[in-house]
């Protein structure tokens, strides 16, 4: 959760849990700690990925992008 800068974290509303993150808005999403999981922090994006999904949250715009793996 520390690579996740404040502001990123209010204005998408994410909590840490024991096994997880949530992400609150602009839509409900839990990433589950496993092995492939990582916070990457890009110019443009801030992307939390894990081995079944990536959410993109948009740093200058509130947009976010899910994408779930098969």
């Amino acid at each position: 959760m520390t690579l996740i800068p404040k502001k990123i974290k209010q204005k998408y509303n994410i909590h840490k849990h024991k096994n997880s993150i949530s992400v609150h808005n602009p839509a409900f999403v839990n990433i589950d700690f496993d092995e492939r999981f990582k916070i990457v922090n890009g110019k443009i994006t801030l992307d939390i990925e894990n081995s079944k999904c990536v959410v993109n949250l948009w740093k200058k715009v509130k947009y976010m992008s899910i994408t779930i793996y098969k």
